[in-house]
């Protein structure tokens, strides 16, 4: 009588360690992608957020100090002038999902009411870059 061997020759092995590198390598780089359209996804979100949100504070600051001139203006400006002070606002109220959102620079103040606030996004290789600046003074010169 003979007897049949079931096994799977060095031959075949070869080539199902062929297929499962190639998976490998496909599935990887299509990960890798989609992790990345995630992260400009995410910034560009937070960088919305970020806009809306200082540009809503900006208006409260402004009917704050319209309805009660003499009571909060200096308090409100010391509050509010260097990148820290607003990057810790942001912080508090706005749960960012990445660090790609920074202010580039402050200029002027709330208490000489000429304040514009400049964003922008990280630069990477994915990230497409965004500038925004928001003023007290929509007109003004500095802000177009």
């Amino acid at each position: 009588m003979r007897k049949n061997l079931f096994g799977i020759t060095t031959i075949e092995i070869l080539v199902i360690v062929g297929i499962l590198g190639l998976m490998l390598s496909v599935s990887a780089k299509s990960y890798r992608s989609y992790l990345e359209a995630i992260d400009v996804n995410n910034t560009n979100n937070d960088f919305d957020n970020v806009v809306e949100f200082l540009e809503r504070e900006l208006l409260a600051i402004k009917a704050s100090l319209d309805q009660f001139p003499e009571d909060k203006e200096h308090s409100v400006s010391q509050g509010l002038d260097s990148v820290q002070e607003w990057v810790d606002l942001i912080n508090s109220e706005i749960e960012l999902k990445t660090d790609n959102v920074i202010i580039e620079s402050i200029d002027g103040t709330i208490g000489g009411k000429n304040l514009i606030v400049k964003l922008g996004v990280r630069a990477g290789h994915s990230l497409a870059p965004r500038k925004k600046a928001i003023c007290w003074e929509l007109p003004s010169s500095k802000c177009l």
